[in-house]
């Protein structure tokens, strides 16, 4: 993932936990627990958190298809060592 890309989640991921925390002030402390969308990257405010959403559960799959047949990184190139 290039740098920008990266810096761009982090300032996300920090605007997010911004957000998160003034509603934790704002709410009565006896609430244990918040509501989902049931998409992180919506509750997070990303602009595409559909696509985004669906990336996530692509490289799922890709992973867990990785582990399933145990490929090396050597396998998963196609190289032969």
């Amino acid at each position: 993932m290039p740098k920008c890309e990266i810096d761009l989640v982090k300032a996300r991921l920090k605007a997010a936990s911004r957000k998160l925390s003034e509603r934790k002030q704002s709410h009565d402390r006896r609430i244990t627990g918040e509501m989902t969308s049931g998409n992180v990257f919506a509750d997070l405010g990303f602009d595409n958190s559909e696509e985004e959403l669906r990336k996530a559960k692509l490289a799922r799959e890709i992973r867990a298809v990785i582990i399933r047949r145990r490929l090396t990184q050597a396998k998963r190139l196609g190289c032969s060592l």
